[in-house]
């Protein structure tokens, strides 16, 4: 994967990207691989630590989300999911621009 992959599917500049790399990289949470077969593309991994810290915040987030989403009937979550999913392409269209 790319740079300017990620920055276009999460909707984020590629320098944005490129800096929150370096960041996670330079607290040792990721590692940057370079791909073989083309020099422009990277693979990016978590580290030992990355791990740690994912298994340490992932559950509290995760609990956090549910008790938010709690009062949502089913209804409700896939009218929610169809709207942001209408912002997420809102949102590419202005990042194509």
């Amino acid at each position: 994967m790319c740079c300017s992959d990620i920055a276009d599917s999460t909707g984020v500049s590629r320098a944005t990207v490129t800096g929150l790399l370096d960041g996670l990289e330079r607290d040792g949470l990721i590692r940057r691989v370079d791909y073989p077969e083309d020099r422009r593309r990277i693979t990016i991994t978590l580290t030992a630590n990355g791990r740690r810290l994912l298994d340490e915040l992932l559950p509290d987030h995760l609990r956090r989300i549910e008790s938010v989403m709690a009062n949502l009937t089913k209804a409700d979550r896939k009218t929610l999911r169809a709207l942001l999913e209408k912002v997420r392409a809102g949102v590419a269209s202005v990042m194509e621009s």
